[in-house]
């Protein structure tokens, strides 16, 4: 089975969402609240959750409705295409309103409903619907629970019934021979190589490689590291080369161009100068005349306000008088105000508890005491019919002849009893029996005497149970129990109504408090004291504000006349400020302009110095450039780079290949020494192989070996042989451990079938480091089967590689 497409029409935050998936490795990349999880909550909820939800399972329900789109709407519908051995599936549900599961396959007919469509799905899924749940399908933070999931769910014994069955008769090979000739092949290829670190043994890399004793691998790995290191030298030399040349004709190209600017340019710098200081005496001529002007118009603004100001404050101030009268009116009316509330309140609390008293009043009571004292005495009597009953005798009359008979037991009124020829009669008795016939009599004891006296104790229990009933006035025990727990309720429910009353009275008394309600003054009609307070602070601040409003405008025209005097002399000093301006821009209008793209002439004379100085610059930085390459060019003589990539290419190639097969080899050893030293009682052992693979390749090398407990890895052994468990292992290493035991479990169920694996965020708990190793762990997964990771991180997607699907 695999996903091809997954579409949300709607669901949760999106009205009408798809992601499409291809084989192999993809990452879906998007930040927090990109819908990362509903699309992840989706694919779970359309395999697995049944659209016709029992509304007694509060999970189910809020599930439902957790899903629903934001807003208004009132279902939540998820398609899901898929497809097994080249055929298409669209699986199909809507929930709520119009709630409806289909299964459709590409060219047939749609099966409807939850339970047929359940049934196809599990004939369908390449693994128990637990296993999919379980280990394909696994949710941000599940990663650290696997192992404990493992263990208490049904994965573990699936995957065991799986491994068992793979293991083959060796049909009559030598197995000796073999693995003598297997073990040579692998010594050959990979001595001195740790296959799990994927490099030389004991570190002995190329600047201090092993001269003896190597394998294949390792022959063709230092081949490769040569031809590698020789390419880059080459790499760097022309890089180098290249660099120089660049940064050589940069430099010229510059100081080229910083020349012409100065050619162009020097025979305007005079009248730069000149302009700077006339460009500085207009700006203050300008500044000069737009505060006179100002002052001009603001000076009839200014004594307009006062008049107008001067006009309203009487208004405004005898607004303040009138709405402070009306607000100590409103205060002195709402003095009684939170009596009347709280009585009004009060008052259906007060009559709910007299009724609850008269409830409890008419109420049968019966104490808790009284029904513990009649459950007793219903034991005794139960006790007492058990004992009669254990001590019976059986007793059977076997008649040739028919005949008429009257049965007396334990001293009870004769019964009259008829047996046909042939047949038995049976009864039975405590103390004694006695059958009458009109020509026999026969009389048969128990011979103990501790028959007569259970009949004795039950009849005297059934009595006291009779007498008990009797004097509660109920019929059975369950009654009684029954009136108790009411009367129980009924007390509290009447202690907690009570409860109510005095907290809302706040330990006052109803009715001393409609009594001084009574004396008060009837209730008027007024505006609330909160809108009069604030229309009267309101008022009081535009008293305020009109007031400081006057006492400005009055400072500042006495400021004016302080400095300008009357307004006659301030229009005669516009007059001379206009025309000294006029004057000052006149004779900016006859010096040459700036060059183009430039206004500022200090701008331009500080551009001209700096422009001298860079020519200087760059033209020692041409001259140290050309020496410079001079003296690399002449510095050593090489292939060319293209050349020595090409032979690093095949010496890649060489070693790729070789690494490869000795890989193969390798877990072919592994293969045949697991089955030959575990034999068919020991199913997990090929899982262990398989997570050991896995985990050495995350945590590079460095925990290669498990500690196994009933079949599953418990823990690691270190290099000194010392077992560390899973518990004591730190955060980043448990999740390591967890996603390599998740992966070795999918290995297996999922071999020889096309299916999926789902994670989201396996990463987000590990350090970087440890997020190289798991990333490596599941694209060598994904190279076989398909793997759909979601992830909010964008390191952590270039981490995986494979297809990028991103979320806006």
């Amino acid at each position: 089975m695999r996903l091809e497409r997954i579409r949300l029409e709607p669901f949760g935050a999106f009205g009408n969402r798809e992601l499409a998936f291809s084989p192999g490795l993809q990452v879906v990349l998007g930040p927090n609240e990109a819908g990362k999880s509903t699309f992840w909550n989706a694919l779970y909820e359309v395999l697995f959750r049944p659209v016709l939800i029992d509304k007694r399972k509060t999970a189910d329900r809020e599930a439902v409705a957790r899903f629903l789109p934001i807003g208004s709407g009132n279902h939540s519908r998820v398609s899901l295409a898929f497809s097994i051995g080249g055929d298409s599936w669209v699986l199909e549900k809507q929930w709520q309103t119009g709630a409806k599961a289909a299964l459709t396959q590409a060219g047939g007919a749609a099966l409807i409903g939850d339970e047929e469509v359940r049934e196809k799905l599990q004939a369908l899924f390449p693994v128990t619907p637990a296993v999919l749940q379980t280990v394909l399908l696994s949710r941000q933070g599940q990663l650290s629970r696997t192992l404990e999931e493992v263990k208490a769910g049904p994965a573990l014994g699936t995957l065991s019934d799986l491994l068992r069955a793979s293991l083959q008769d060796p049909g009559g090979v030598s197995v000796d021979a073999f693995m003598k000739e297997l073990e040579a092949e692998h010594e050959n290829a990979l001595l001195n190589w740790d296959l799990a670190a994927s490099g030389p043994k004991d570190g002995k890399l190329l600047s201090n490689r092993r001269k003896v004793n190597l394998g294949a691998v390792l022959k063709a790995y230092y081949a490769e590291q040569e031809a590698s290191l020789a390419v880059a030298e080459a790499e760097a030399f022309e890089s180098r080369l290249d660099l120089l040349n660049g940064e050589r004709r940069t430099a010229q190209e510059a100081f080229d161009r910083n020349q012409r600017f100065l050619d162009e340019n020097g025979p305007l710098e005079k009248g730069a100068r000149s302009r700077r200081e006339l460009e500085v005496e207009c700006l203050d001529g300008r500044r000069v005349l737009e505060e006179l002007t100002a002052v001009c118009d603001d000076w009839p603004v200014r004594k307009s306000e006062i008049q107008r100001l001067e006009a309203a404050l009487p208004a405004l101030h005898a607004q303040v008088s009138r709405l402070a009268e009306e607000l100590d009116r409103a205060k002195r009316g709402e003095e009684t105000r939170p009596l009347r509330e709280l009585l009004k309140r009060a008052r259906p609390e007060w009559v709910h508890l007299g009724e609850l008293r008269e409830s409890s009043r008419r109420m049968k009571a019966v104490s808790k005491a009284e029904v513990e004292a009649l459950r007793r005495t219903e034991d005794q009597a139960k006790r007492g019919r058990l004992a009669v009953e254990a001590g019976q005798m059986q007793i059977a009359f076997l008649a040739r002849t028919a005949q008429k008979l009257g049965v007396i037991r334990d001293g009870s009124a004769e019964e009259a009893r008829e047996v046909a020829a042939g047949s038995a009669l049976k009864t039975a008795a405590v103390a004694s029996l006695r059958l009458e016939h009109p020509d026999w009599s026969l009389s048969i004891g128990s011979g103990s005497a501790d028959a007569k006296a259970l009949l004795d104790r039950l009849s005297d229990a059934e009595a006291a149970l009779g007498a008990a009933l009797a004097k509660l006035g109920v019929a059975s025990l369950e009654e009684a129990a029954s009136l108790e727990a009411a009367s129980h309720a009924a007390q509290i429910a009447f202690e907690k109504q009570q409860g109510k009353l005095e907290a809302l009275l706040a330990g006052k008394d109803f009715e001393e408090l409609e009594a001084k309600l009574a004396l008060a003054p009837p209730e008027e009609s007024f505006r609330p004291v909160a809108d009069l307070a604030v229309e009267k602070s309101r008022a009081e601040s535009a008293v305020a504000q009109a007031e400081t409003a006057k006492k400005e405008a009055e400072e500042k025209i006495a400021a004016y006349q302080s400095k300008y005097g009357e307004r006659t002399g301030l229009y005669h000093r516009v007059g001379e400020a206009t025309k000294k301006v006029a004057d000052l821009q006149a004779e900016l209008d006859a010096l040459p302009s700036l060059p183009e793209g430039i206004k500022d002439p200090k701008a331009f004379l500080d551009e001209m110095d700096r422009a001298r100085e860079r020519s200087r610059g760059l033209q020692a930085e041409v001259s140290r450039l050309e020496i410079e390459r001079a003296a690399h060019i002449g510095s050593i003589e090489r292939s060319s780079a293209d050349e020595l990539r090409a032979e690093h290419r095949e010496a890649a190639e060489a070693f790729r290949s070789c690494l490869t097969e000795a890989r193969v080899l390798d877990r072919i050893l592994a293969a045949a020494r697991a089955v030959k030293e575990r034999g068919a009682s020991r199913p997990l052992d090929g899982l262990q192989a398989t997570f050991q693979e896995y985990l050495a390749t995350m945590t590079r090398g460095n925990y290669s070996a498990t500690a196994v407990e009933e079949g599953l890895p418990t823990g690691v052994r270190r290099g000194d042989g010392e077992v560390l468990p899973y518990e004591l292992l730190s955060a980043g290493t448990q999740d390591q451990f967890a996603l390599g035991l998740r992966l070795a479990m999918a290995h297996y169920f999922l071999e020889g079938k096309e299916a999926f694996l789902v994670m989201d965020d396996p990463l987000v708990d590990m350090d970087p480091e440890r997020q190289k190793g798991a990333a490596a762990a599941l694209r060598a997964f994904a190279e076989r089967q398909q793997l759909i990771v979601f992830t909010c991180h964008p390191s952590h997607a270039d981490l995986f590689g494979g297809r990028r699907i991103e979320l806006a």
